[in-house]
């Protein structure tokens, strides 16, 4: 490895072998060693090796084009490695326009002996510096510092350039490998995983790459270098016409070659012929176009060596010695031969780009490179067959990554599409989304594909990102896919029995209404509305329970769907969800994968992915509540099977879908969960069941809607016990006894907590309070007995032989909580104990309860403890946790809509607080600890020290200058120091850190301002379904709840009655808000569902998303004023040419309308002389005009 110093972010490796070395053992170690991705393309870079000026346009087109290429293929740039002619030019573009997709490979090919400075280069194992010398001399040239890796060729030779010209080309063909022949061994129906590797693993030395030579001017050797390319290597080659020389003598010679042979009609089909005409015309042919060439051929033999690239170099045009001038002199190459042999018997390995500076569009030079080498495969083999052809090229585009030459070039007819399935798993795996979508858009069939479900395991392990990650190999491949991927994310609701059901389960299927009352109530109307849209909705109103006998069937595009999501396939997720079924689930899945991972990996690119399908999951369940608001209704809590029996409510609630919980879909379906209209008042439902009338009976049941058949008994039970499990009055009451236990606790703390020993008055804390003493002796005394002493003991400190009835109460209500804690506990659906203690504790609320219980049993267990300090310890410990329970009561101000937001703002804000701390902590220690030592100097320690220092720092902040006082007559050193110390620390932190947390919380603010509608409403939601989850009677009383659900559970469980089975079914199951329908309901909830999710993914890459384009570099062309000139001048061409064709169309038609009146009116129709000009008439007669 060496440096180069005129470069030195650039470290290039290189070799020195002799140029018999074994191009075999090269080719391995840059496989190994350099370059270890294996490349789609090798460009060969040849030309002249003189200083060479192309124009600003055409350069930038070649700029464009070689970068392009490379970026889009990976591709290896060979060259001469000199800093001379195109081999400068091409270093130069590497560097100014370095590839941000992966590093450009410049491998440059040179003469050891023809180095300038290269001694600096002869060393064995170990670091160099390369520098450019400051002169040089003849037949030598400095490396171009630009290249990355290097092969040196030495034989021996000084300054003798052109050695390395057979080892180049040696190195080339084994690069190639023969690679349009091996291709046509490759059958089209053989399945291979991919055709290049992974960067993780190594490429295998003898796969074949294809190499194209890219010819830039040049001179003679650069004839004999095409030669020997595309005639012997069967390399294909790209000249750039314009460039000057060799370039211009092959294109000449290829453009008059096709001119004669249809000149002397000799077709394509058979160049080789042996019948003697035709030989006799392919001689005349050969004669006229050597005559043709003559002076392009007497400016290349004329030209000498000096003009090629390294492969022949000279330094100067002056012959260094007399033997290499007499070498020259007797140069009888014929380069005619040479040309023509190549267009002859290659012609489809030939071809040319025009860089006409006059053309108004620049030429796109990697598309031409890609087309050289379809066209060469297309006719390197004539035993191929056309689908073969047609695999090769689609192979080769798939390399390249070009999906627009598989569509203009390849692909014309969807016949061609049969044998391509090997292609499709090697696009999918490679993330090349366009095309997988071209395959998808021409019906290519994914279930006879993935047909074997192993396919899918090797899916997942080929795109495993994490290698913790491992999928054991069972019969079922899907489930353990379920089992081990995807519920882990998406929550343990997902049942992966029925995402992988067998057909025999998947039948049955009915509303499971039973076990559901509020769903059975809500559900039982008619969908008949004069909004149904379509007939699909109208059936569901009248559709009935039915069995399916349909078997199961594996949904191609919701297994991809999910696996591109957890794999972070984003263009694949978005294409397979607009495929799919059930698009608002399979929206709301991949807002929830992605917020999870957003929230680990701390990424917002994966929040901005989550609201995209978050907002498409709305987009389209506000269509559907337009076109049916009672449908809509029923899907959101519907099971899905095909997704593990979740609910769309139940993934928005996991993903914290704000947005989506505020649509009035879900509003309504929160107004009929909790029974209630929004507008009933707080007094009017505590006495509802007493003062109801019939109209507000009637609002609490669910909209019974046939009232006068109704029973009145019925009426009345049902309205009761409507009443008590609606969720509305669940919260008042626990409102309202939340606010009793807090009274209650309240009253014990300040009124009725004495000690149950004897008690030291002065330890916990100072009582010698006058106030507090008068107020005590206005009051019997009362003496501690047992000490028999005459002092006072304060009031709070009377010894009790046993503690009052209120502190028992507040035992058994605090234990209650404790039951309804564990309840909701195992409540959560999960599959392990542990796994419901994490459900538990990620809501705050419940971390809230959790401390404030344990809190209460702590300072319980303390006050029987006779210790005086222990019975302090249960007075700090309960007033502790009485402030829990107040902070407790914020929860249920939630469901108020003007405070309810605030709540979220408040959370927020102290997350902000919690950072600003920490920079005031800096500041109170700095200021705090220097002004103490200055003020009172050096102290026994003691632990009353760090709140001394506090104390003395921490209230200057609200203006409570106390220190002032202790050094307001110092006028010493020490007292100017604090003076000082306290300026700076005020300025900081009363202005500066103040002002700061104000900005911080009103930026806070502003950011959830505008958001507080939805909050509330998610808010809202949440609450909803909570006390849908309660028992109907509130604490204390809730007690008797748990004791009937605990009879229930010993009796079904230890029982073999089935009534009580039955009964504690319907208790479990009384709080789950879901419902299942038949087979056909379903079916047309999900067709309405795609038929507006495919207008939505329309309108939302028209709208949000550009149309897939080909990846453009960061180039921005600028034209010059000549180019916009020849721009718009191509502009107007093209408008007259269409205007032209329009005008002639139109006067054919008159034409045909004269005709036929000709037919009808006969001789009376006089039809006046005309006469049509051609645009180029036109002009001439307007400027003659003028």
């Amino acid at each position: 490895m060496y440096f180069f110093a005129d470069n030195k972010s650039n470290r290039a490796e290189f070799i020195r072998i002799p140029p018999d070395a074994s191009v075999t053992k090269v080719k391995e170690l840059m496989h190994a060693k350099w370059c270890k991705e294996r490349p789609s393309l090798v460009i060969s870079v040849t030309g002249g090796a003189k200083a060479y000026n192309m124009k600003p346009r055409l350069l930038r087109a070649f700029r464009r084009g070689l970068l392009k290429v490379t970026s889009s293929t990976g591709a290896w740039i060979i060259t001469g490695g000199m800093n001379t002619g195109i081999m400068k030019l091409v270093g130069e573009i590497v560097q100014i326009y370095p590839s941000r997709c992966r590093p450009i490979h410049l491998i440059g090919i040179s003469t050891w002996g023809c180095i300038a400075g290269v001694q600096q280069l002869d060393g064995h194992g170990e670091n160099v510096s390369y520098h450019k010398p400051a002169s040089e001399g003849k037949g030598v040239a400095p490396l171009e510092p630009n290249h990355t890796e290097f092969i040196f060729i030495d034989d021996g030779s000084d300054r003798k350039y052109g050695r390395e010209i057979s080892f180049r080309a040696r190195l080339e063909k084994a690069i190639s490998g023969d690679f349009f022949a091996s291709l046509s061994k490759v059958a089209p129906k053989m399945t291979r995983p991919s055709l290049t590797p992974t960067p993780t693993s190594r490429p295998e030395p003898s796969d074949p790459i294809p190499v194209v030579l890219l010819v830039v001017e040049g001179g003679p050797n650069t004839v004999r270098t095409v030669h020997e390319a595309v005639v012997e290597n069967s390399i294909p080659a790209v000249f750039l016409e314009g460039t000057g020389r060799c370039c211009d003598l092959f294109a000449k010679a290829f453009n008059l070659y096709n001119e004669y042979r249809q000149e002397f009609g000799l077709t394509k089909e058979n160049p080789q012929s042996n019948i003697p005409a035709t030989l006799r015309r392919f001689e005349e042919l050969k004669n006229k176009l050597r005559e043709a060439l003559k002076q392009e051929l007497c400016a290349i033999s004329g030209a000498g060596d000096g003009s090629d690239d390294g492969r022949s170099k000279k330094a100067s045009k002056t012959p260094a010695t007399a033997g290499e001038a007499e070498k020259r002199k007797v140069d009888t190459t014929d380069y005619f031969e040479l040309v023509y042999e190549c267009i002859h018997t290659q012609p489809n390995f030939l071809n040319i780009i025009s860089l006409n500076s006059r053309s108004s569009v620049e030429p796109d030079i990697d598309l031409a490179i890609l087309e050289a080498l379809l066209k060469a495969t297309s006719g390197s083999d004539s035993r191929k067959t056309n689908d073969q052809r047609k695999y090769e090229q689609f192979r080769l585009a798939l390399e390249w990554n070009r999906v627009d030459i598989v569509k203009k070039k390849i692909m014309t007819h969807d016949r061609d599409w049969d044998t391509l399935k090997d292609l499709f798993e090697i696009a999918l795996n490679r993330n090349q989304t366009e095309f997988v979508k071209l395959f998808l858009d021409h019906d290519f069939s994914l279930t006879d594909l993935f047909r074997n479900h192993d396919k899918f395991l090797l899916l997942y392990q080929n795109s495993m990102k994490e290698p913790h990650h491992s999928l054991p190999e069972s019969n079922n491949p899907l489930q353990s896919i379920y089992q081990q991927v995807i519920q882990p994310l998406i929550g343990d609701f997902f049942k992966i029995d029925v995402a992988s059901r067998s057909p025999i389960s998947s039948s049955h299927t009915r509303v499971n209404m039973d076990n559901d009352d509020d769903a059975r109530s809500c559900c039982s109307r008619s969908l008949a509305s004069p909004n149904n849209a379509t007939g699909a909705l109208n059936d569901f109103a009248g559709s009935s329970p039915l069995e399916s006998n349909s078997n199961y069937y594996l949904d191609i595009d919701k297994e991809l769907f999910l696996w591109s999501v957890i794999e972070d396939k984003r263009e694949f997720t978005l294409l397979f969800w607009s495929r799919g079924k059930n698009k608002i689930c399979a929206a709301l899945i991949a807002t929830l994968i992605y917020r999870k991972r957003a929230s680990k990996d701390k990424d917002n690119s994966y929040e901005q992915i989550a609201d995209e399908f978050e907002n498409l999951a709305v987009q389209i369940l506000d269509e559907f509540y337009q076109v049916n608001s009672h449908t809509c209704i029923k899907a959101l809590i519907r099971l899905i099977p095909a997704y593990g029996n979740v609910t769309w409510l139940q993934l928005a609630a996991e993903a914290d879908a704000k947005k989506f919980i505020s649509q009035r879909a879900v509003q309504e379906d929160s107004n009929r969960k909790s029974n209630l209209s929004q507008r009933t008042s707080p007094t009017k439902t505590l006495f509802a069941t007493e003062k109801g009338t019939d109209g507000t009976q009637m609002r609490l049941m669910h909209d019974i809607e046939d009232r006068n058949t109704a029973p009145v008994h019925f009426v009345a039970v049902g309205c009761c016990e409507q009443f008590l499990r609606a969720p509305y009055v669940k919260y008042l009451y626990n409102l309202y006894l939340h606010v009793v236990f807090l009274l209650l606790f309240s009253y014990v703390l300040l009124c009725d907590f004495f000690p149950l020993y004897e008690f030291q008055t002065d330890v916990c804390g100072s009582t010698n309070d006058p106030e507090k003493q008068d107020g005590n002796n206005n009051s019997p005394s009362v003496k501690n007995d047992e000490a028999k002493t005459n002092i006072t003991v304060p009031y709070g400190f009377h010894k009790h032989d046993r503690p009052a009835f209120t502190e028992y109460i507040l035992f058994l209500w605090v234990t209650t909580l404790l039951c309804e804690e564990l309840r909701q506990l195992f409540s959560f659906e999960a599959h392990s104990v542990r796994k419901k203690i994490t459900a538990y504790f990620e809501v705050f609320w419940n971390k809230l309860d959790f401390l404030a219980i344990m809190l209460f049993y702590v300072g319980f267990i303390f006050r029987f403890i006779p210790f005086t300090e222990c019975f302090c310890a249960a007075r700090i410990v309960l007033s502790v946790d009485l402030s829990l329970w107040f902070i407790r009561l914020l929860d249920i101000f939630a469901a108020i809509k003007r405070l309810g937001p605030k709540l979220v703002m408040i959370g927020e804000m102290v997350h902000d607080l919690k950072f600003y701390m920490l920079m005031l902590i800096v500041f109170i220690l700095g200021f705090g600890v220097s002004a103490y030592s200055l003020i009172h100097g050096a102290n026994k320690f003691t632990w009353h020290l760090p709140r001394d220092i506090i104390h003395l720092a921490y209230w200057e902040i609200f203006g409570e200058l106390s220190s002032l006082s202790k050094f307001e007559n110092n006028y010493r050193a020490t007292g100017y120091t604090i003076f000082v110390l306290l300026i700076i620390y005020m300025a900081i932190v009363s202005i500066l850190l103040v002002n700061l947390l104000i900005a911080m919380f009103s930026n806070t603010f502003d950011r959830l301002h505008n958001d507080t509608d939805r909050i509330w409403k998610f808010q809202r939601y949440s609450l909803v379904c909570e006390y849908l989850s309660r028992p109907a009677i509130p604490p204390p009383f809730i007690l008797l709840a748990h004791l009937w659900r605990f009879v229930l559970y010993i009796s079904a469980h230890c029982t073999k009655s089935q009534w009580f089975k039955a009964k504690y079914n319907q208790h479990k199951n009384r709080t789950k808000y879901q419902i299942k329908l038949d087979e056909k309901s379903a079916a047309n909830i999900e067709i309405v569902e795609d038929q507006l999710g495919d207008e939505v993914y329309y309108n939302y890459v028209k709208t949000v998303r550009k149309s897939p384009e080909e990846h453009e570099l960061d180039e921005e062309r600028d034209q010059t004023p000549q180019d916009k000139m020849f721009s718009k001048m191509g502009t107007l061409e093209d408008r007259v040419r269409i205007i032209s064709s329009q005008q002639a169309h139109v006067l054919e038609y008159l034409d045909c309308v004269i005709d036929g009146l000709k037919m009808i009116a006969g001789d009376r129709i006089r039809v006046p002389e005309r006469r049509r000009l051609d645009p180029d008439e036109s002009c001439s007669i307007y400027n003659s005009s003028n």
